[in-house]
Protein backbone atom coordinates (compact mmCIF):
# COMPACT_ATOMS: atom_id res chain seq x y z
CA UNK A 1 0.00 0.00 0.00
CA UNK A 2 0.92 3.85 -0.77
CA UNK A 3 -0.67 6.42 0.23
CA UNK A 4 -0.35 10.06 -1.68
CA UNK A 5 -1.91 13.40 -0.49
CA UNK A 6 -2.43 16.38 -2.27
CA UNK A 7 -3.23 20.18 -0.72
CA UNK A 8 -5.68 21.21 -3.98
CA UNK A 9 -6.23 24.59 -1.56
CA UNK A 10 -4.86 26.11 1.09
CA UNK A 11 -5.51 27.79 5.19
CA UNK A 12 -5.84 31.09 3.85
CA UNK A 13 -8.95 29.80 1.86
CA UNK A 14 -10.27 28.39 4.97
CA UNK A 15 -9.79 31.68 6.53
CA UNK A 16 -10.69 33.89 4.05
CA UNK A 17 -14.04 32.03 3.62
CA UNK A 18 -14.58 32.45 7.33
CA UNK A 19 -13.95 36.29 7.30
CA UNK A 20 -16.45 36.39 4.14
CA UNK A 21 -18.97 34.93 6.92
CA UNK A 22 -18.24 38.46 9.08
CA UNK A 23 -18.27 40.46 6.44
CA UNK A 24 -14.62 40.68 6.18
CA UNK A 25 -12.82 41.17 3.23
CA UNK A 26 -10.48 38.29 2.45
CA UNK A 27 -6.67 39.26 3.20
CA UNK A 28 -4.91 35.85 2.27
CA UNK A 29 -3.17 35.55 5.30
CA UNK A 30 -2.09 32.18 6.89
CA UNK A 31 -3.90 31.18 10.09
CA UNK A 32 -2.62 30.23 13.46
CA UNK A 33 -2.45 26.33 14.22
CA UNK A 34 -4.92 27.36 17.08
CA UNK A 35 -6.83 28.95 15.36
CA UNK A 36 -6.87 26.26 12.39
CA UNK A 37 -7.86 23.65 15.38
CA UNK A 38 -10.43 25.79 16.85
CA UNK A 39 -12.49 26.00 13.98
CA UNK A 40 -11.70 22.20 12.91
CA UNK A 41 -13.25 21.44 16.16
CA UNK A 42 -16.22 23.74 15.95
CA UNK A 43 -16.57 22.08 12.03
CA UNK A 44 -18.04 24.93 11.17
CA UNK A 45 -18.67 25.11 6.83
CA UNK A 46 -15.29 27.34 5.98
CA UNK A 47 -13.85 23.83 6.85
CA UNK A 48 -15.22 22.87 3.70
CA UNK A 49 -12.70 25.38 1.39
CA UNK A 50 -9.56 23.23 2.18
CA UNK A 51 -9.48 20.25 0.19
CA UNK A 52 -6.99 17.53 -0.46
CA UNK A 53 -6.39 14.71 -3.50
CA UNK A 54 -5.57 11.33 -1.03
CA UNK A 55 -4.64 8.75 -3.42
CA UNK A 56 -4.30 4.91 -2.00
CA UNK A 57 -2.72 2.49 -4.51
CA UNK A 58 -2.92 -1.41 -3.46
CA UNK A 59 -5.34 -1.55 -1.10
CA UNK A 60 -7.87 -4.51 -1.33
CA UNK A 61 -11.43 -3.77 -3.33
CA UNK A 62 -13.33 -4.20 -0.60
CA UNK A 63 -11.75 -2.06 1.61
CA UNK A 64 -12.11 0.98 -1.61
CA UNK A 65 -16.04 -0.04 -1.03
CA UNK A 66 -15.86 1.10 2.64
CA UNK A 67 -14.43 4.29 1.83
CA UNK A 68 -16.57 4.90 -1.27
CA UNK A 69 -19.48 4.92 1.16
CA UNK A 70 -19.02 8.25 2.34
CA UNK A 71 -20.30 10.54 -0.18
CA UNK A 72 -20.47 14.28 1.13
CA UNK A 73 -17.45 16.42 0.11
CA UNK A 74 -15.85 13.74 -1.20
CA UNK A 75 -15.29 12.64 -5.22
CA UNK A 76 -14.14 9.13 -5.58
CA UNK A 77 -12.47 7.55 -8.14
CA UNK A 78 -11.59 3.99 -8.46
CA UNK A 79 -9.57 1.60 -10.68
CA UNK A 80 -12.22 -0.06 -12.52
CA UNK A 81 -11.72 -4.24 -12.94
CA UNK A 82 -13.95 -3.72 -16.53
CA UNK A 83 -12.06 -6.41 -18.61
CA UNK A 84 -11.80 -3.72 -21.82
CA UNK A 85 -9.53 -1.45 -19.17
CA UNK A 86 -6.83 -3.29 -18.18
CA UNK A 87 -4.57 -6.36 -18.83
CA UNK A 88 -5.30 -9.22 -16.93
CA UNK A 89 -5.75 -12.81 -17.36
CA UNK A 90 -8.38 -13.11 -14.77
CA UNK A 91 -11.69 -12.45 -16.39
CA UNK A 92 -13.57 -9.48 -14.20
CA UNK A 93 -16.35 -11.80 -13.00
CA UNK A 94 -14.02 -13.81 -11.30
CA UNK A 95 -11.85 -11.29 -9.66
CA UNK A 96 -11.64 -11.86 -5.55
CA UNK A 97 -13.00 -8.94 -3.49
CA UNK A 98 -9.60 -9.05 -2.43
CA UNK A 99 -7.67 -8.15 -5.53
CA UNK A 100 -5.87 -4.75 -4.86
CA UNK A 101 -7.55 -1.50 -6.53
CA UNK A 102 -6.21 2.40 -6.68
CA UNK A 103 -8.69 4.27 -4.71
CA UNK A 104 -8.31 8.31 -5.48
CA UNK A 105 -10.22 10.68 -3.36
CA UNK A 106 -10.65 14.74 -3.63
CA UNK A 107 -11.96 15.20 -0.14
CA UNK A 108 -12.74 18.64 1.88
CA UNK A 109 -11.26 18.63 5.53
CA UNK A 110 -14.92 18.44 6.90
CA UNK A 111 -15.42 15.00 5.13
CA UNK A 112 -11.83 13.86 6.33
CA UNK A 113 -13.13 14.11 9.95
CA UNK A 114 -16.23 12.13 9.03
CA UNK A 115 -14.61 9.69 7.19
CA UNK A 116 -11.99 9.32 10.47
CA UNK A 117 -15.39 9.43 12.49
CA UNK A 118 -15.89 5.72 11.76
CA UNK A 119 -12.70 4.65 9.78
CA UNK A 120 -10.66 4.75 12.61
CA UNK A 121 -13.20 3.38 14.90
CA UNK A 122 -12.42 -0.19 16.54
CA UNK A 123 -16.14 -1.17 15.27
CA UNK A 124 -14.52 -0.82 11.38
CA UNK A 125 -12.82 -3.69 10.30
CA UNK A 126 -8.94 -3.86 10.78
CA UNK A 127 -7.78 -3.69 6.89
CA UNK A 128 -9.78 -0.29 6.44
CA UNK A 129 -8.82 1.10 9.81
CA UNK A 130 -5.36 0.41 8.65
CA UNK A 131 -5.58 2.52 5.20
CA UNK A 132 -7.05 5.22 6.53
CA UNK A 133 -4.85 5.37 9.83
CA UNK A 134 -1.77 5.20 6.85
CA UNK A 135 -4.36 8.42 5.56
CA UNK A 136 -3.93 9.86 8.69
CA UNK A 137 -0.19 9.02 9.55
CA UNK A 138 0.43 10.79 5.40
CA UNK A 139 -1.45 13.97 6.68
CA UNK A 140 0.61 14.56 9.68
CA UNK A 141 3.68 15.49 7.56
CA UNK A 142 1.80 17.66 4.66
CA UNK A 143 -0.65 19.19 7.69
CA UNK A 144 -0.21 18.07 11.12
CA UNK A 145 -3.64 20.26 12.64
CA UNK A 146 -5.94 18.36 9.88
CA UNK A 147 -4.40 15.17 10.73
CA UNK A 148 -4.89 16.30 14.69
CA UNK A 149 -8.68 16.30 13.83
CA UNK A 150 -8.91 13.39 11.84
CA UNK A 151 -10.04 11.45 15.30
CA UNK A 152 -12.43 8.42 15.86
CA UNK A 153 -15.95 9.17 17.03
CA UNK A 154 -15.37 8.35 20.54
CA UNK A 155 -12.82 10.71 21.10
CA UNK A 156 -15.66 13.14 19.13
CA UNK A 157 -18.12 11.80 22.12
CA UNK A 158 -16.17 12.85 25.02
CA UNK A 159 -14.24 9.44 25.55
CA UNK A 160 -17.69 7.98 24.73
CA UNK A 161 -19.01 4.95 22.55
CA UNK A 162 -21.27 5.79 20.28
CA UNK A 163 -22.06 2.62 18.28
CA UNK A 164 -25.34 0.30 18.97
CA UNK A 165 -22.30 -2.24 19.82
CA UNK A 166 -18.99 -0.97 20.55
CA UNK A 167 -15.64 -2.43 20.45
CA UNK A 168 -15.20 -2.58 24.33
CA UNK A 169 -12.79 0.42 24.37
CA UNK A 170 -14.42 3.34 25.73
CA UNK A 171 -17.75 2.80 27.63
CA UNK A 172 -21.56 3.46 25.95
CA UNK A 173 -22.72 6.85 24.94
CA UNK A 174 -26.13 5.72 25.66
CA UNK A 175 -25.23 5.19 29.85
CA UNK A 176 -24.50 8.94 29.39
CA UNK A 177 -28.11 9.69 28.29
CA UNK A 178 -29.97 7.58 30.73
Amino acid sequence: MEIEIERKTNWSDVRDAARATMWRLPDGKEPTSEWKRKILLARHSPIEALIFKVTMKDIPYWVSVHLVRHKVGITHWVSSQRDDRHENEVPRAEMPQGALVTHTMQINAQALIAVSRKRLCGQASTETRQVWAAVKKTMESLDPDMAWAMRPECDWCGGHCPEMKGCGARSPLMEVFR
